[in-house]
């Protein structure tokens, strides 16, 4: 067996997400440490350089497993919502900033996953909340 047929055909984005993942975490430290706190959020941005393409490349990922994440049921009704999570989100992450709860409020390597794993969840609650209602179930 050749040494190619080995690697996984997705080794390659993966090693693309963690650079990107790296510039991010790179980029915010320095520009905040240079222009502060606030100025070091662009590369956590929506629109940031490194961003973007992290998404990408992580829904490319998700879309080459075949495992399910939390049991073949759990997994198909989270798929479900996904649209519903992504609609969602943003409006959460502004709630958090208006309540004080940032990225920059205390230790970026406990914020970050926990407003990661907190988003989600609320978005993912929300958006089942609106799959149940019946002429808002279209929208998620």
């Amino acid at each position: 067996m050749r040494t190619a047929e080995k690697i996984p055909k997705y080794r390659y984005l993966i090693t693309l997400f963690f650079v990107f993942f790296l510039i991010t975490l790179l980029g915010c430290f320095y520009l905040g440490k240079i222009r502060g706190p606030e100025a070091g959020l662009y590369f956590y941005s929506y629109q940031s350089i490194s961003v973007i393409p992290m998404s990408v490349i992580l829904m490319l990922l998700l879309a080459k497993t075949d495992r399910p994440i939390s049991g073949p049921s759990h997994t198909r009704k989270i798929a479900d919502l996904t649209f519903g999570i992504y609609f969602i989100h943003p409006v959460i992450i502004e709630i958090s900033d208006y309540m004080g709860l940032k990225t920059i409020s205390f230790n970026p390597i406990v914020s970050v996953p926990l407003i990661t794993v907190s988003t989600f969840a609320v978005s993912l609650f929300f958006a089942w909340i609106i799959s149940r209602i019946g002429y808002l179930r279209r929208i998620v």
